[in-house]
């Protein structure tokens, strides 16, 4: 899966460009679960799309930036709740 998105009914797909590195992944995906969305808040984590499981930890996003504080390794096999609210037009 390239950068972007892809909808498969109740998961969503989110691929996102990480910063070019020697031995990075070039992106991450993120799947997340919509059913009963809007009324239920999504929830989602980190996905491997070629073995359609969540990603090990070992490949999550590492360092000491922002983005790694929020993906924390601790969190090991449990979801993020995540908040997805509709946008107004």
């Amino acid at each position: 899966m390239s950068a972007g998105i892809r909808v498969e009914w109740p998961y969503l797909y989110v691929a996102v460009a990480a910063a070019p590195r020697p031995t990075g992944m070039q992106e991450y995906v993120f799947r997340f679960e919509c059913t009963g969305y809007p009324r239920i808040p999504a929830t989602g984590s980190l996905w491997d799309i070629d073995a359609n499981a969540i990603l090990p930890v070992a490949r999550w996003p590492g360092g000491r930036s922002r983005v790694s504080s929020r993906l924390s390794p601790d969190w090991k096999m449990v979801r993020a709740h995540i908040c997805l609210r509709p946008t107004k037009h």
